[in-house]
């Protein structure tokens, strides 16, 4: 994607489009994508963060208890963000181009987090009662089978949009350039020489010229 950027840069500094038409083109094409991927980053982020936190309560019980209850309640507060989170990526969901495989992501991923959280909310619960033991084993055997499937569900969804979104900003520029006599220079793809590659060998071949 830092490719297609710097190409398309490229072609402003030429005259073929103004600075401004590049941002405004880049944010048509990647901007719901963008924000799909940014908020299931977060819920991701979210979801690692919860982990530490109830863990590291389970930990500090019997040491420091007042580090302990600091944690439930940023394990609480984790909670509360990924509800939040979850809603507002269902309302993009809805709002922009989603397809299929998409759909049926979000709904293995709500139903993870279903699962999931009471079983984050028992062991808090346990904590919070003394109950060191019940708690840990909680978050040992029966929350973190789901909360690894939850995450990996996660990622897979983050790397499918990012799929996405390369695709269509790949498919914006050669409906942009066909047809066109023009000399492009492709520049600054050091850390990204491979998808350099395939998107000089994608635009050839549909823009011969």
């Amino acid at each position: 994607f830092g490719c297609l950027l710097v190409l398309m840069m490229g072609i402003a500094a030429g005259g073929l489009w103004s600075l401004h038409t590049v941002n405004q083109q880049m944010r048509a094409i990647t901007g719901p994508g963008a924000a799909k991927a940014k908020r299931v980053n977060t819920m991701l982020e979210t979801v690692g963060a919860l982990g530490i936190q109830s863990r590291s309560a389970a930990m500090l019980n019997e040491i420091d208890g007042q580090q302990a209850q600091a944690q439930i309640a940023a394990a609480r507060k984790s909670l509360q963000d990924y509800q939040q989170h979850q809603a507002a990526l269902a309302k993009l969901f809805a709002s922009a181009d989603t397809t299929p495989e998409q759909q049926q992501l979000l709904s293995d991923i709500e139903a993870l987090a279903q699962k999931a959280r009471p079983e984050m909310e028992t062991a808090l619960k346990a904590i919070e009662d003394g109950d060191t033991v019940s708690a840990t084993l909680t978050l040992m055997t029966r929350a973190a089978p789901a909360e690894s499937a939850w995450r990996a569900k996660l990622a897979e969804l983050i790397e499918r949009q990012n799929q996405l979104n390369a695709a269509s900003a790949e498919q914006a520029l050669i409906a942009r350039l066909a047809g066109q006599e023009l000399l492009l220079v492709l520049d600054n793809c050091e850390h990204v020489v491979d998808a350099a590659a395939q998107l000089a060998s994608t635009l050839l071949a549909a823009c011969p010229q």
